[in-house]
């Protein structure tokens, strides 16, 4: 199904559920969603792959995404997405969220999980904020990173609980960025992951709060916060309450100094 150069158009599933279903064995996206603005869609089961590209605005409410065999569950490229209660996982054969190319991606409330290979993906200048209004979302058992973050991407943890991933919770490299948000009293968790609980390099950096709404603990691969070449850097890291290879310097911000 293709959504493309439409204006205000919002599809909702009855009470009873619906079904969109790929019709291509396969090769095809089921949902394209282009050149569209103020695109909605609720309460759907989504057999296959969801792409949003081409300057599209496109809000999702309550739906499952799964089953994609076309690399990812959710794209969005050049593109606007608000994702609110949505289950986007069990996505065999690729990453559960790819964000790239100067798009934006809010998930709220969502749960990212069981997808073949990275829960999130975000990259070439994208950004991706993960948040809370009823519970948390959560981005979990996923066959590669929980997240991962390359070539100028951003991440913004609001709330969010990472756990379980393969790999790292969270890696972020080749001058990408991460920031928790001052959240207390919630908490951002990123625990149980295969290797490091965020893993940093490669002229990136992260910024923690530190009013108790980080926490990086017990995760396997012997560091929480590990810091890897070339020049990564890290603020407040000791306020994760993990182990770590970080080494931060105290600036002077004084004027005139």
């Amino acid at each position: 199904m293709v959504i493309s150069s439409l204006d205000n158009l919002t599809l909702q599933a009855s009470p009873l559920g619906a079904t969109i279903t790929d019709a291509s064995n396969g090769t095809l996206d089921t949902l394209v969603v282009s050149d569209s603005g103020r695109f909605a869609l609720n309460g759907f089961t989504i057999n296959g792959s969801v792409n949003c590209a081409d300057n599209a605005a496109f809000r999702l409410n309550g739906n499952t995404i799964q089953n994609s065999q076309v690399g990812c569950g959710l794209r969005a490229s050049r593109s606007q997405v608000d994702s609110q209660n949505d289950s986007i996982s069990n996505n065999p054969s690729g990453v559960g969220v790819l964000v790239t190319n100067d798009s934006r991606v809010l998930l709220v409330d969502d749960t990212i999980s069981n997808n073949g290979n990275h829960g999130i993906q975000v990259f070439n200048d994208a950004f991706v904020q993960l948040a809370n209004v009823a519970t948390t979302t959560t981005v979990s058992n996923n066959g590669g990173f929980g997240i991962l973050a390359r070539s100028n991407g951003n991440v913004r943890l609001s709330v969010a609980n990472v756990t379980g991933n393969a790999f790292d919770g969270i890696r972020i490299v080749d001058g990408s960025v991460m920031r928790s948000d001052f959240a207390s009293p919630f908490v951002n968790r990123i625990t149980g992951a295969g290797g490091a609980g965020v893993h940093l390099g490669d002229l990136s950096h992260v910024f923690f709060a530190n009013d108790g709404s980080i926490n990086i603990t017990g995760n396997l691969g012997g560091t929480d916060v590990f810091c890897s070449g070339q020049f990564s850097a890290t603020r407040n890291v000791g306020a994760t309450g993990g182990v770590t290879n970080c080494v931060e310097s105290i600036p002077d911000l004084r004027e005139n100094k």
